[in-house]
C-alpha cells in the first residue's frame, strides 16, 4: 500500500537521523553537525520521491482491489466483469511556463532566479563561454585540466582538503566541468546553508589556488588516458570521422596529444581562466527554496564587485567559429588496422545542421523512423540480415556551427553492413514514410515533450542555455508546433536535402588483412588511416 511504501522511505530517513542512545535495544549511531546536515539533505531529496511513490502505490492498491472484486475474491457475492480498456482520454493540462526573475548586475553578470519551495535545496549553475573551443591548438586539453585543478586545488583561503571538509560539513557540493563551448560551475546545498556555501562558490571561481601538485596529478592522468585511448576500438570511428569531416586542426574535432598536454603549466591555466571566466560573459542561475529578491541582494554582495582579470580586454573574447575544412572528398573508406580484431567497428557520416535549420524537426522525425526497435535500420540490419546487434543513425544539430549526421554499428561483415546501411539511407531519399510510420515517430517525439518540464532545475538550465546562445525563449514551443505539423513529404524533402550517401566518408576499424578485399569490392577507394598520439 501507499502507507507501506512511504513508511519504508521514512524508516530509512529515521535511521540516518539517529543521534545518540538506543532505540529498541539497537544502538543509534552518533551524529554530529555534518551528519545532521547530510541527513536533512537526504530527507529533503527523499520527500518528493515519497510523495510520488505513495501516489503510485495507492493507485496500484486500488487497481488490485478492483481486480480482486471483479474476480469475486473479496467476499462479494457477485462477480464483476473488467471494464473495457479506454480509448479516449482527457487532454493534458497546458504546460506552465516557470516565472523566472532576470537581472543583469552592473558588471555584466546575468542572473536568473527561479523559486521552488518544494525542493528544500538550492542549486546554482554558472555558464561561461570557453570550453574546448576556447583552447589554443598548441594547448589542446587545457580546459579539462583547468576545471579539475580549479576545483580540486581549492581557494587561497581554503586549500583543497579544507574546502572539501567545509563543504562536507554542510552536505554541499561544488563542481566544475567543460563542454565544447562552455565552462560550467555548479553548486548544491540545503536552502538554510546558502549564505555559507555561495561565498565558497564565489571563491572557487574568483580566487582559486591552482597548486602545481594538482596540475601534475591531472596531467599524469590525462597523459595516461591519451596513451590508452585507442585500447577500446569502439571509440575510434566516431573520433576519426569528426576529424575527417571538420578537419584535424578544427576546434570542433581537435584531441589532446602528449605534446600539447605536456607543454601546459600553471601560467597557462591562469591565462586560460582569466580569459574565459569573467562576469560579463557569464550567466548565473539559481533554483530552489529561497525568496528571489533576498537572493538577488545576496548575489549582488558576493559577485557585484567581480571584474575581469588583470590585463584582460574590456570586451570578452569570442569563440572561434571556423568553417569545416575536412580533407576528405567523400566516398572514401578509411581503414584503421587492428590485427586480431574479430569484429569491425564502422561509422559513416557528413555535415549536419544548425539548431535553427528549417528542416530540423523533419530530421528529428526521420531519426525516429530510422532508429530503435521497429526502426528501418533495426529491421533491415539486425532483424532481416543479422549483420549487427546494434546499429543507429542520427542528426545532432549544434547551436553555432553545423553538427553531424553519423550512422554506426559493429559487425563481422563490414562490407555487407555498409551496403545495407547505405540502402536504407538511400530509400529515405526516394520514398515517403507511410502514414503509420510517420505517426509513430511523431508520437514518440511528442509524448516525450512533457519531460522537458518535469523538473524546475532542468527547466532553468534550458532557459539559461537559450539565453546564453541567443536562442529565442519560445523555441521549444515553436519546435513542438513544427513537429506536430510535419508531413511525410516534409521528411522526404529534408532527407533529399541533407543525405548524400555516396559522398559520405566511412571509417572502419578492423583487422585490415581480413576485411580489405571485401571493402574494395564496394567500389570505393580504401585508404589506410594510421593513428597518432604524439
Amino acid at each position: 500500500t501507499s502507507d507501506t511504501c512511504a513508511e519504508s522511505d521514512m524508516a530509512k530517513v529515521r535511521d540516518l537521523a539517529h543521534t545518540t542512545g538506543t532505540m529498541g535495544g539497537i544502538p543509534r549511531r552518533k551524529c554530529g553537525k555534518k551528519e545532521k546536515r547530510r541527513d536533512a539533505k537526504v530527507e529533503a531529496t527523499c520527500r518528493w520521491t515519497q510523495e510520488m511513490r505513495a501516489k503510485t502505490c495507492g493507485r496500484l492498491a486500488g487497481s488490485l482491489l478492483a481486480i480482486a472484486q471483479c474476480t469475486g475474491n473479496v467476499g462479494t457475492a457477485d462477480a464483476y466483469e473488467l471494464p473495457a480498456i479506454p480509448t479516449e482520454f482527457p487532454p493534458l493540462r497546458p504546460v506552465e511556463v516557470p516565472q523566472v526573475k532576470k537581472e543583469t548586475l552592473p558588471n555584466g553578470l546575468r542572473v536568473f532566479l527561479l523559486e521552488d519551495h518544494e525542493r528544500g535545496l538550492v542549486n546554482g549553475k554558472m555558464l561561461f563561454l570557453g570550453g574546448i573551443r576556447g583552447e589554443e591548438e598548441s594547448k589542446t586539453g587545457i580546459s579539462s585540466l583547468a576545471s579539475n585543478v580549479q576545483r580540486s586545488g581549492g581557494t587561497k583561503k581554503y586549500p583543497g582538503d579544507q574546502l572539501n571538509e567545509l563543504l562536507d560539513s554542510y552536505a554541499a557540493a561544488i563542481e566544475l566541468s567543460v563542454g565544447g563551448s562552455t565552462i560550467t560551475a555548479q553548486f548544491e546545498c540545503l536552502s538554510e546553508d546558502v549564505q555559507q556555501v555561495l561565498p565558497l562558490f564565489g571563491e572557487v571561481l574568483r580566487d582559486p589556488l591552482l597548486p602545481s601538485k594538482e596540475l601534475d596529478l591531472f596531467k599524469s592522468q590525462l597523459l595516461s588516458l591519451i596513451m590508452h585511448r585507442d585500447d577500446d576500438p569502439g571509440g575510434i570511428p566516431y573520433r576519426e570521422l569528426r576529424r575527417i569531416i571538420y578537419g584535424k586542426k578544427s576546434p570542433y574535432a581537435r584531441v589532446p596529444t602528449l605534446q600539447s598536454v605536456g607543454s601546459i603549466n600553471i601560467n597557462d591555466l591562469n591565462a586560460y581562466l582569466n580569459k574565459w571566466e569573467r562576469p560579463d560573459s557569464a550567466i548565473l542561475g539559481l533554483v530552489g527554496d529561497f525568496n528571489a529578491d533576498d537572493m538577488l541582494e545576496l548575489l549582488r554582495s558576493e559577485f557585484g564587485d567581480w571584474a575581469p582579470g588583470q590585463g584582460q580586454p574590456q570586451e570578452p573574447s569570442v569563440l572561434p567559429t571556423p568553417k569545416p575544412e575536412g580533407e576528405s572528398k567523400g566516398g572514401v573508406i578509411y581503414l584503421v588496422d587492428r590485427p586480431g580484431l574479430n569484429q569491425a567497428y564502422v561509422a559513416m557520416g557528413e555535415l549536419g545542421t544548425l539548431l535553427y535549420d528549417p528542416d530540423v524537426h523533419s530530421l528529428d522525425v526521420l531519426n525516429g523512423i530510422l532508429n530503435s526497435f521497429g526502426g528501418r535500420l533495426f529491421n533491415e540490419i539486425r532483424t532481416k540480415e543479422a549483420l549487427a546487434y546494434s546499429v543507429g543513425a542520427a542528426w545532432s544539430p549544434s547551436l553555432d556551427y553545423p553538427g553531424l549526421f553519423v550512422a554506426s554499428g559493429q559487425t563481422k561483415e563490414p562490407a555487407r553492413f555498409i551496403r545495407a546501411v547505405q540502402n536504407v539511407l538511400l530509400d529515405c531519399t526516394e520514398s515517403e514514410p507511410s502514414v503509420e510510420v510517420l505517426k509513430q515517430a511523431k508520437d514518440t517525439a511528442l509524448n516525450g515533450f512533457v519531460f522537458n518540464f518535469a523538473d524546475t532545475n532542468l527547466q532553468l538550465a534550458r532557459i539559461m542555455s537559450y539565453d546564453f546562445f541567443g536562442v529565442p525563449e519560445d523555441f521549444i514551443y515553436r519546435y513542438r508546433d513544427e513537429l506536430e505539423g510535419t508531413t511525410s513529404s516534409d521528411v522526404l524533402q529534408a532527407a533529399r536535402r541533407h543525405l548524400h550517401v555516396g559522398d559520405q566518408p566511412i571509417v572502419v576499424v578492423a583487422d585490415a588483412h581480413s576485411v580489405r578485399k571485401e571493402l574494395e569490392s564496394l567500389g570505393m577507394p580504401v585508404q589506410d588511416l594510421r593513428l597518432k598520439i604524439l
